[in-house]
């Protein structure tokens, strides 16, 4: 969802210098932080293997992927507390991936967590090269329940069926603005959703419900379902026990002529017969 090159953006513009390792592409940078070492004697390790002038107050350090590294997440806490200079990490899956080992010690208090989503629909319409003022003023009149012009409302629903197709992945999302066809941009989808059934079980050995989850929940993007009008009957009913002892799934599908988009409250025993295992 873009964290690296936000996070590169904003350390740019924002700090005299910064330095950045990616623990996944560099590996051996790991070893930087081996061992109960204190603030001033990691940073110095730092410095020394990254070669850049850093600056006091006006310098970032930036761990990218630092689920791949628990001792540089354990560090959190004397860097933070140093204050010399501020630490921005991203990573993947921490709710999973870092729950493994309780030896390392707990940034808890000294982190503060910014959680990236996929881009919600504002977004989507900013890509999509629409007026920002005009998005504002639609905004406010439909939270003040004020009518909006049938022209606009109709372009802005037009608009948010694509955006049930295309989604919010920046990715899918740039494909679409500059291409318009939609088999593009299901293909970087389907990638999207390759790389995050693969690196669901990379690091955790917790991480067979999550996969469990994604088999669930995966739908193919190349795939359209022709509902009927008649959508109530066309969806399988459960037996009346699922609904108490069976977890369910809400899924989103559309129409095969893209006029009507549909979410219904799937159980496990239902998602063979509706096609979507």
């Amino acid at each position: 969802i873009g964290k690296t090159f936000s996070i590169k953006e904003f350390v740019s513009n924002e700090y005299r210098s910064y330095m950045y390792i990616n623990f996944e592409i560099q590996p051996d940078k790991k070893n930087l932080f081996k061992g109960n070492c204190s603030a001033d004697e990691l940073i110095s390790r730092l410095i020394l293997s990254e070669n850049i002038r850093m600056y006091p107050g006006e310098s970032a350090i930036v761990l990218d992927e630092i689920q791949a590294c628990t001792e540089a997440y354990s560090a959190l806490k004397p860097l933070s507390e140093d204050r010399r200079f501020d630490v921005i990490c991203s990573g993947s899956f921490l709710g999973i991936n870092l729950d493994d080992d309780d030896d390392h010690l707990s940034p808890l208090g000294y982190a503060k967590i910014v959680q990236m989503t996929p881009m919600d629909f504002e977004e989507y319409l900013w890509a999509m090269g629409i007026n920002k003022d005009l998005i504002s003023d639609v905004r406010t009149r439909v939270q003040n329940l004020e009518r909006v012009d049938d022209y606009f409302h109709q372009a802005f629903t037009k608009h948010f069926r694509t955006y049930m197709v295309v989604g919010g992945m920046p990715a899918a999302v740039k494909t679409y603005a500059e291409t318009k066809d939609y088999v593009k941009t299901s293909d970087v989808l389907q990638d999207i959703i390759s790389i995050l059934k693969k690196d669901t079980g990379k690091y955790s050995r917790k991480a067979g419900r999550t996969k469990f989850i994604f088999r669930m929940c995966s739908i193919n993007f190349n795939t359209v379902f022709s509902i009927s009008s008649t959508y109530p009957a066309a969806v399988p009913r459960c037996p009346p026990t699922a609904a108490y002892n069976k977890p369910c799934f809400i899924i989103a599908y559309h129409s095969a002529n893209f006029n009507r988009f549909y979410t219904a409250k799937v159980h496990p025993c239902c998602i063979k017969s509706c096609g979507l295992s």
